[in-house]
């Protein structure tokens, strides 16, 4: 009877496993086709953006020409470099190079027109494109010159100016000393004179002294010895 209901059993079960076995094929069918929808969709719009691409491009390109003609050589120049990033053609790098001359530029022109002689090496106009290099170098030197001149120029001052400000201190302090040395030789210069015109005065009134004291003793008193004594008696005989 067990081995009856296994028989029975099994082509249930088969059943079962071939419709798990055909529902998994489906859905990996369904998988696959969407992937293949995705991928071509894709392709699409690769095909899409590089058709536009080149008519995005050259719409830029006509924008920095008329823009160029009209003297907005700023303008020019970020209509040529975006038109360049969309579609990266030799001849957008020659215009590049020519707004960026025109602006003075040097550095940019300099690296767009030889770009532009890289990838175009047997250009006709050569010649001129490598004259144009020249005179932007030139150019870019002389402002690099200028450039170091003046922050040597401003280093030297800024050096300078310490040492000028020690010298107007100095200056100031000598000044002072002098001024101190010329005021005590000013007072200096009456303290003497006041000593001498005290002098003069003590002595007159001496000898003023001993001409009265002579006057009044008789003239055979002895003379007083020493310079001065002489002086007291002949001022005495008198």
């Amino acid at each position: 009877m067990r081995a009856v209901g296994a028989l029975r059993e099994t082509p249930v079960r088969m059943g079962r496993w071939a419709y798990i076995g055909s529902l998994t094929l489906l859905l990996i069918a369904q998988a696959s086709a969407g992937h293949a929808r995705a991928q071509a969709n894709v392709g699409e719009a690769n095909v899409q953006d590089g058709a536009a691409a080149p008519d995005e491009a050259r719409a830029l390109l006509d924008a920095g020409e008329l823009a160029y003609a009209q003297g907005r050589f700023g303008d020019a120049l970020d209509f040529f470099e975006a038109s360049y990033r969309k579609r990266r053609e030799a001849q957008t790098l020659r215009r590049i190079g020519d707004a960026a001359d025109k602006l003075g530029s040097h550095a940019r022109a300099i690296e767009a027109l030889k770009s532009y002689l890289a990838r175009v090496p047997d250009a006709r106009d050569r010649a001129f494109v490598e004259s144009r290099i020249a005179a932007n170098q030139a150019e870019l030197d002389v402002v690099r010159q200028q450039t170091l001149f003046a922050a040597s120029s401003a280093k030297a001052r800024t050096d300078s100016e310490p040492k000028a400000a020690e010298g107007t201190t100095a200056a100031p302090a000598a000044a002072l000393t002098q001024t101190k040395s010329e005021s005590a030789g000013n007072h200096a210069g009456p303290f003497w004179l006041w000593a001498a015109g005290g002098a003069v005065v003590v002595a007159g009134i001496v000898v003023a002294a001993v001409v009265i004291s002579a006057g009044a003793s008789p003239s055979t008193s002895e003379p007083v010895r020493g310079n001065i004594g002489s002086a007291i008696q002949t001022l005495s005989s008198r």
